[in-house]
């Protein structure tokens, strides 16, 4: 598999300056939920194109495959599920997700759009496993 990976702690570390504050919050309440990857013998990668599409947070092994991008906006935009919808074409068995700062539960494209804390909390039931 084509992903890239790194320790959790450096995770999105070298995105781009005018996101990294958020996204460094954003990894900093999800990677320690996201750690329990080792316990369910997960690998936590991420993804990225050559034409820059990319997902936060690629986990693979035993569980499944499973790709999450993490969006700070309200509203799920169109251009938010690029990366997903990108990474589908090379893996189309992985099950994806866009974790929002939005209410609204939905499906796009196949990708599964959670509020970002609802999504947290759902971890074990989007892995099938228990705490």
């Amino acid at each position: 598999m084509a992903v890239h990976s790194h320790r959790l702690e450096r995770a999105k570390t070298s995105a781009r300056r005018s996101e990294s504050a958020g996204k460094a919050r954003d990894s900093e309440v999800l990677l320690p939920a996201l750690g329990e990857f080792t316990s369910w013998e997960q690998t936590l990668s991420f993804w990225k194109t050559a034409d820059k599409r990319e997902v936060d947070f690629v986990s693979y092994g035993p569980l499944g495959l499973f790709a999450f991008e993490i969006k700070r906006n309200a509203v799920v935009r169109d251009q938010d599920l690029d990366g997903l919808r990108a990474f589908a074409s090379d893996y189309p068995m992985a099950e994806r997700y866009l974790l929002y700062g939005g209410d609204r539960e939905t499906v796009r494209d196949g990708i599964r759009c959670l509020n970002f804390e609802q999504g947290l909390r759902r971890l074990p039931e989007i892995f099938r496993v228990s705490w």
